[in-house]
């Protein structure tokens, strides 16, 4: 399965620049990432498991493997950078791994994954997601050709041609979630923000947890600065993704837009421990809301570290000066 790309329309964040390019380093060469998916009792997991690798920041899908009868898959060529794998299939949890990184000269890497299993009625009725995972095994050739082409045409500025192609797989497919987010993409990108919104609310409906799709709706409400309605879609995007580190940037922004510094604080120190140098807002983010606080020492420390993190940014002399301020009212 060829690449095809998930890019965000919120290029003021600088992710499309960025994502194009890692998508593009994936290639014929580099390392050898195999992954073992097992139940959680250690158990190897049942085959024809969905595994996505998706870089870790910017989430963009570079493959697709199945698992073997021994919960196996491997990729190949993968190039130096931070990763993630997805899993999701009939009869399991949807499961994301941790962040792990592939270094330069670097020949092979194992990731070990454990998943949950649940039950027939759970998979039925309290959660959609081992069903949407059916149902993408299902998907017709045809209409995933035509998805997979769009994502080729997306990743080179193809707009036009990108919406052809997802308007195609959705007409082979209507069911087909991926399609219906991607061609909102390409709507927001085109200035046709009223069929974006459509395209993802059909995605997110069609997938109640679709991370990516509630991430694109968050993001479309924060412009329109429904702050409220941006925090619902956010979080519900951070339930199918706790570890993208977008999401949660733009969550703590919202919620200090929203007068909520304490949640604010603890969203945007969730970053903290993940690889977040496009995202290095998250600790202006954390010191304003602990100055909020009346926590002026940990505002310090979250300048300091902004400063230390990126002392060439645009804002270091503005971060700089709010620093000293502070250090001249505790001293």
């Amino acid at each position: 399965m060829r690449r095809s790309i998930l890019l965000l329309f919120l290029l003021s964040l600088g992710l499309a620049a960025q994502a194009s390019a890692q998508a593009r380093q994936f290639g014929t060469t580099g390392a050898s990432v195999r992954v073992q998916v097992t139940f959680t009792d250690d158990r190897p997991a049942s085959a024809r498991l969905k595994v996505e690798l998706v870089t870790s920041g910017s989430e963009v899908q570079l493959n697709t493997a199945f698992t073997d009868d021994n919960g196996v898959c491997e990729f190949g060529g993968v190039r130096p950078g931070t990763y993630r794998v997805r899993v999701s299939g009939i009869g399991i949890r949807e499961t994301v791994g941790r962040v792990f990184s592939i270094s330069r000269g670097q020949a092979t890497h194992f990731e070990y994954l454990p998943v949950e299993r649940v039950g027939e009625n759970e998979v039925t009725q309290t959660s959609t997601t081992a069903t949407v995972a059916a149902a993408d095994l299902n998907v017709p050739g045809k209409a995933r050709k035509e998805y997979e082409k769009g994502g080729e045409a997306m990743e080179k500025g193809n707009w036009e041609g990108a919406r052809v192609r997802f308007e195609e797989a959705i007409r082979l497919y209507p069911q087909y979630a991926a399609a219906h987010n991607d061609l909102g993409v390409v709507y927001m990108n085109t200035g046709q923000t009223e069929k974006g919104r459509e395209m993802f609310e059909t995605a997110v409906r069609l997938n109640d947890r679709y991370a990516r799709a509630y991430r694109n709706l968050g993001i479309l409400h924060f412009h329109e600065k429904s702050y409220p309605m941006a925090e619902t879609s956010l979080q519900k995007a951070l339930a199918g993704d706790p570890l993208d580190v977008q999401t949660l940037t733009m969550l703590a922004q919202v919620q200090l837009l929203l007068h909520k510094p304490l949640e604010a604080a603890t969203t945007a120190t969730r970053v903290h421990d993940l690889p977040h140098e496009q995202f290095v807002a998250c600790h202006l983010i954390a010191a304003r809301a602990y100055e909020l606080l009346n926590k002026e020492t940990d505002a310090m420390a979250e300048y300091t570290i902004f400063l230390k993190e990126s002392p060439q940014n645009p804002n270091a002399p503005k971060v700089r000066a709010a620093l000293d301020a502070l250090k001249a009212r505790t001293h």
